[in-house]
């Protein structure tokens, strides 16, 4: 039985660095297991909106909690970020943390790169080979020496990343249908979605296609992650808790996840039109801890093992609540679950071998 974690995520759209760090802080000081931190560079809306680079913000809370688990939700390295830069960095970071950093890692949006200077591919298939391809990559430079890669859309040549991970770092591959969540199987320590998660989807398509991908490589369903970004607007006043979630309904659109639209003022404009009971719908208003718990436990029943409370509202209420009664909840009821601590990837190089082999990939890397 794998630990249950249960973290804060937080908006890099939605709060200055400082603030980020705050909550950050806060998630430390009320138990929370981890913390998330979503990777952009244009936000969602443009009324509030904030671009703090991820990857400096989880660097700063190394130094500010010696306990939480920390990554993103999500990294796309395809465009404005290269691969091996990925493997770089987030090696790093698990120097600055050993056994709390996770990698997070996503096709992304044309909201993020084509800002940058990238032509955004209109087709999902791209996307995923894209993806498949740098997670390769970032596996490579984490394991092996002076790797040479001709891919598709990436190379290397005589690769070498000196300071590899002393503690295998868990990637998690975001999926939201059954091409990307066969990806998270092939490659993935994880997969990650957003909830909540309709029961019957999970059932017949997100996890039959993890198992087909965990089997190309060598392992089962029940060697695969799965964790889950929840969005959640928390307040005793219910209207306001609906109001706190306002701003995140452009990103409920699915057209922006596959379009070039990329100006947030035009995303706004789109969300606007988006009435209050579709966020009740996609997402969990809360009043109580009570409503909190019952959200997040019907996730975990469905077989959810790493939730990130994706907050709005009323912070200082929700961070008390957690404290005194949401997470003892849990750590009570799933006390043989406790997480021990170390955040520990399990997808090993005889997974990538039999991976390679599967999809025929072995004949464009070299190691010298």
């Amino acid at each position: 039985m794998r630990p249950l974690l249960i973290g804060l995520n937080s908006a890099s759209e939605q709060y200055t660095p400082l603030d980020l760090i705050g909550r950050g802080l806060g998630a430390h000081q009320a138990g929370f297991d981890s913390f998330w931190i979503s990777d952009h560079f244009h936000p969602w809306f443009h009324t509030g909106g904030h671009s703090s680079f991820a990857w400096e913000v989880i660097a700063a809370m190394t130094a500010r909690s010696d306990r939480l688990v920390m990554g993103t939700s999500v990294t796309a390295p395809l465009f404005r970020y290269n691969p091996a830069i990925v493997a770089q960095a987030f090696s790093t970071l698990s120097y600055l943390a050993p056994g709390r950093i996770w990698l997070g890692m996503a096709t992304g949006e044309g909201l993020n790169e084509i800002p940058s200077g990238y032509q955004w591919p209109r087709t999902h298939t791209e996307r995923i080979r894209r993806l498949r391809e740098a997670t390769i990559i970032v596996r490579l430079l984490w394991t092996k020496e002076f790797i040479t890669f001709k891919g598709e859309y990436y190379n290397l040549h005589k690769a070498n990343l000196y300071d590899k991970p002393q503690i295998p770092i868990p990637i998690h591959l975001s999926a939201f249908g059954p091409r990307s969540a066969e990806l998270a199987g092939e490659l993935g320590d994880g997969l990650m979605t957003v909830g909540p998660v309709d029961p019957t989807r999970a059932r017949e398509v997100l996890f039959p296609a993890v198992e087909r991908g965990a089997r190309l490589s060598g392992r089962k369903l029940e060697d695969v992650e799965k964790s889950l970004v929840l969005g959640l607007g928390f307040h005793a006043d219910r209207e306001k808790a609906i109001d706190a979630l306002l701003p995140w309904r452009g990103s409920m659109l699915p057209v922006f996840a596959d379009s070039e639209v990329h100006d947030p003022r035009v995303i706004e404009e789109s969300g606007n039109r988006v009435g209050r009971d579709s966020i009740e719908k996609h997402m969990i208003v809360a009043t109580s801890p009570e409503e909190v718990i019952s959200a997040v436990e019907r996730q975990v029943k469905l077989g959810f093992d790493h939730i990130g409370l994706a907050l709005s509202g009323d912070l200082p209420a929700f961070l008390d609540a957690a404290k005194q009664k949401i997470l003892p909840y849990f750590r009570e009821e799933y006390k043989d679950r406790t997480f021990n601590g170390e955040y520990r990837g399990r997808y090993d190089w005889e997974n990538l071998k039999r991976l390679l082999v599967a999809k025929d990939l072995g004949h464009r890397i070299r190691f010298s």
